[in-house]
């Protein structure tokens, strides 16, 4: 499964113009794949934000804020957010 996101995600990053050798992206995973995501992070811009778990602390996460650009990427793995606030949803 993770292949398939992986693959999806770039897809969708080259497709938006991004040149992946300076591309930011912020994964949300800590839960299933034991990553610790830095608070600071949060306060950081990225060109990809994927979210992999459905925890309620991050319902009210503003993903507008950590985008980069408008062409970042939001990968939603949990279906937790709208439709139109991100770019793909499992």
């Amino acid at each position: 499964m993770g292949t398939f996101i992986a693959k999806k995600l770039l897809k969708r990053l080259i497709a938006n113009g991004h040149y992946l050798q300076q591309t930011r992206v912020l994964i949300r995973a800590k839960a299933e794949y034991h990553i610790e995501l830095l608070s600071a992070l949060i306060k950081e811009h990225h060109d990809a934000v994927t979210v992999a778990v459905a925890h309620h602390q991050f319902q009210t996460l503003d993903l507008n804020a950590l985008k980069r650009s408008e062409k970042a990427v939001v990968f939603d793995l949990k279906s937790m957010f709208a439709k139109e606030q991100v770019d793909y949803r499992l």
